[in-house]
């Protein structure tokens, strides 16, 4: 339908850094601020919340916009699968590694079924009916990767899921002033 092909260009118009956009982002501050828009979810759904983001996580290369739109994303994702868990707790860990920083966002929802991890990031493909656009984990995995990172699940059924973001880390280069050209 016109529809879907018009929200798969708008999807990838936001998923394209374009020059300038990238900058130096503190990864604390923008998971923070996700959260902070999903405290009344938060309270509503009763979840005990931990982030342990340490504070001399490099900052990453990227846009902060875009990087709030994915874990935003992921963290509602989250939150959404523990709604009537019997056991409710995310956990949000940050790390470095050989250049790149990693955040993983840990739930102790049902799981997601071993057949649907693969389809995850398909456009629209939903778990959730017809709550479900299919489009925010798509749109995830564009952004993360435009920006040269990638997204990884992994879920047991009825013990939870965790994805994993990687992110490269952003190195100052004085000769590459303009950091959007590389």
């Amino acid at each position: 339908s016109m529809d879907a092909a018009r929200k798969i260009e708008a999807v990838r118009g936001v998923a394209e850094p374009t020059e300038g956009q990238v900058e130096a982002v503190d990864l604390s501050v923008v998971v923070g601020n996700s959260l902070q828009g999903l405290q009344a979810l938060i309270a509503e759904y009763n979840v005990h919340v931990s982030c342990e983001l340490p504070a001399g996580l490099p900052a990453v290369r990227s846009n902060a916009k875009q990087l709030d739109i994915v874990f935003t994303n992921l963290l509602k994702n989250s939150l959404e699968a523990m709604k009537d868990a019997p056991k409710r707790r995310l956990s949000i860990r940050g790390s470095e590694n050989k250049g790149s920083v990693f955040v993983s966002v840990r739930d102790t929802g049902p799981g997601i079924k071993p057949e649907h991890q693969e389809r995850l990031f398909q456009a629209y493909f939903t778990t959730k009916g017809s709550r479900g656009t299919g489009m925010g984990l798509y749109l995830s995995r564009q952004i993360i990767e435009a920006h040269g990172g990638a997204i990884e699940v992994r879920s047991e059924e009825g013990k939870g899921t965790e994805f994993i973001v990687r992110l490269p880390k952003f190195i100052f280069d004085p000769l590459k002033l303009n950091m959007g050209a590389q």
